[in-house]
């Protein structure tokens, strides 16, 4: 699956950092429904769980501004 899903561009822009140990390779689960008549995946629903893949935890993702 190679589609991506456009989001909302939040303002000010943000980076998504683990709580536990500041890493930024933080995931999230979704799902994905096939569109027939677009022949492609759409991203159908975003939850709130997230991991971070520096260190494992399962924590809430923290938002920081960057700054310009």
């Amino acid at each position: 699956m190679n589609q991506t899903a456009s989001t909302p561009h939040p303002d000010p822009d943000v980076i998504i950092h683990c709580g536990a140990c500041g890493g930024e390779n933080i995931r999230k689960d979704a799902y994905a429904e096939w569109n027939a008549e677009l022949q492609q995946w759409e991203l159908s629903a975003i939850f709130d769980h997230t991991v971070c893949d520096d260190c494992g935890s399962e924590n809430s993702a923290i938002e920081k501004v960057i700054e310009s």
